[in-house]
C-alpha cells in the first residue's frame, strides 16, 4: 500500500494534486485559451474557488512568470518585474579616454526601473584601466515592446495574480498593451475577483474578441464529495455520508475551504499519514472542532476588516447601514449572482434596520469597493451593473464561514 501525507492529500493552500477536481467546462475554456496564445485570458470568481490551481493545472512553473498585483504597483513596476524574471540584459559601451574607438563591453541586467536606471549611471565596477570609461548606450524606455522582444523567445506565459488590486491608472494601461501582446502572440492570465473582461474592453474596444473570461464559481455537491472520497481513501479512512455532507455544507461549496475542514478532522483523529488500519469516521463534532480552529485562526484579519467597514464612509451622512450591511452578510445567504439594491433594502428592514430608505442602500453599497481601497483591505465585496442593474457580491467566502463561527464579530457591533 502507498503511502501518502496528510498534508499533501488535503491541501488548502497550494495544488492539490492527489485530489483535484477538474470542471469540464471550465477545464475547457482553459484548453482553448492556451492553444491560441493570441487570446488574453482573464479567470475571475470569489475568493478560494480555484482559480489559482486551474491555471497552475494547465501550466507548469516553467512554462509561466507569475506577477502579483497589488494597488501601488505601476505598469512599470509590472514589465520590470517580467524583464527581470526573464534576464533581459541591455548593451553598454566601452569607450577609452582617447574617444574614438568603442567595443562592446557587455551586458547590464535589468530589475526594477530605479534599480535599472541607477545601474546605468553607475560606473560599472569589473576590471579597467584608468584610461577606460564606460557608459550606456542607450537608457531603454520599459514598456511593451521591450517586453515582447525579451518574452516572444522565452515562450512564456505571464500571469498577473491579484489583478483586481491593480488601480485604474493600471488596468487602463494594460489594455491599451494588451493588443500588441495579442498581434505577438505573447499571453497574459489575468486572475480576479471580478469580471474585468467588459472593464478592460471598455479602455480598448481593440480587446473585442481577444479575451477570454473564464467564471470560476462554487464547486457542486458531487464535485467536494468526490473530492473527499477520493483524499480519505489515499489515507485508507472512511468518512461517513452525513459527515462528508456536513464538511461540504460548512465548506459553503468552497474547495478550498472543504480541504481545510478535512486536513483539520484529520489532525483531530491523529492521522497524519496513510492509516494501517482503515478506520471508519462519523462523528459531526470533529467538523465544528475544525470549523472553529479554521475561524480563529483568521479572526484576527476579518476583525480589522469589520472595525472598518463598520467606521463606513459619509456617502450620505450617515453611517450606520454599513455594520448592517455585515450583519446581512453573516446572517442571509448572498447567492453567487449577488443582490440588486432593492432585495438588499428588503434584508435590511427584515432584520430590523426599518428606517432606512433605498438612496441611502444604494450610496453605501457603491462606496462599499472605494473604502475598502482606500483602508487598503482585501476586496471582500463587490458592487457593479449598469443603471438599474447594480448588484452586490459577496467575494471572500472564508469572510462570511468566519462571522458564522465567530458571532461575536458582528454581534459587539449592536451593543
Amino acid at each position: 500500500m502507498e503511502l501518502y501525507n496528510v498534508e499533501d492529500v488535503f491541501v488548502s493552500v497550494g495544488f492539490p494534486e492527489y485530489t483535484y477536481i477538474s470542471r469540464e467546462n471550465i477545464e475547457r475554456e482553459m484548453k482553448l485559451g492556451k492553444v491560441n496564445r493570441a487570446k488574453q485570458i482573464l479567470v475571475y470568481g470569489g475568493s478560494k474557488m480555484g482559480k489559482s490551481n486551474l491555471w497552475r493545472k494547465h501550466f507548469g512553473e516553467d512554462d509561466i512568470i507569475k506577477i502579483p498585483v497589488n494597488s501601488n504597483k505601476t505598469v512599470d513596476d509590472i514589465y520590470s518585474e517580467i524583464l527581470s524574471e526573464l534576464q533581459a540584459f541591455y548593451t553598454t559601451e566601452k569607450g577609452q579616454s582617447t574617444g574614438i574607438t568603442a567595443a562592446l563591453l557587455g551586458e547590464l541586467q535589468a530589475k526594477v526601473s530605479a534599480l535599472f536606471s541607477a545601474k546605468l549611471q553607475a560606473s560599472i565596477q569589473s576590471t579597467r584601466t584608468k584610461s577606460d570609461k564606460e557608459a550606456p548606450v542607450i537608457n531603454p524606455v520599459i514598456g511593451a515592446n521591450l517586453v515582447i522582444k525579451y518574452l516572444k523567445p522565452s515562450r512564456k506565459v505571464i500571469v498577473l495574480e491579484d489583478f483586481h488590486y491593480a488601480n485604474e491608472d493600471v488596468k487602463k494601461q494594460i489594455s491599451q498593451d494588451l493588443k500588441a501582446f495579442s498581434d505577438e502572440r505573447q499571453q497574459f492570465v489575468m486572475l480576479s475577483v471580478e469580471p474585468l473582461n467588459t472593464d478592460l474592453v471598455l479602455y480598448n474596444s481593440d480587446l473585442m474578441g481577444r479575451i477570454i473570461g473564464i467564471s470560476v464559481g462554487a464547486f457542486s455537491y458531487p464535485e467536494l464529495f468526490e473530492m473527499i472520497k477520493r483524499g480519505t481513501k489515499l489515507l485508507h479512512i472512511s468518512f461517513s455520508n452525513e459527515l462528508i455532507d456536513r464538511i461540504v455544507n460548512e465548506s459553503m461549496y468552497s474547495a478550498a475551504l472543504a480541504q481545510d475542514i478535512c486536513l483539520r478532522i484529520c489532525f483531530e483523529i491523529d492521522v497524519m499519514k496513510t492509516a494501517s488500519i482503515k478506520q471508519d469516521y462519523d462523528d459531526l463534532g470533529l467538523v465544528d472542532r475544525a470549523c472553529q480552529s479554521i475561524a480563529s485562526d483568521n479572526e484576527f484579519a476579518y476583525n480589522k476588516i469589520v472595525a472598518e467597514v463598520a467606521a463606513g464612509g459619509r456617502s450620505d451622512g450617515t453611517t450606520e447601514k454599513y455594520k448592517w450591511f455585515l450583519r446581512m452578510v453573516r446572517d442571509t445567504d448572498i447567492p453567487e449572482e449577488g443582490l440588486r439594491n432593492t432585495e438588499v433594502l428588503q434584508r435590511l428592514r427584515a432584520m430590523g434596520h426599518t428606517e432606512i430608505e433605498q438612496n441611502s442602500v444604494t450610496s453605501g453599497l457603491k462606496y462599499l469597493p472605494s473604502l475598502l481601497a482606500r483602508r487598503n483591505l482585501p476586496p471582500v465585496f463587490g458592487y457593479n451593473g449598469g443603471d438599474g442593474a447594480e448588484r452586490f457580491y459577496l467575494l471572500d467566502k472564508y469572510m462570511k464561514f468566519v462571522f458564522k463561527w465567530r458571532p461575536g464579530l458582528i454581534d459587539t457591533l449592536f451593543v
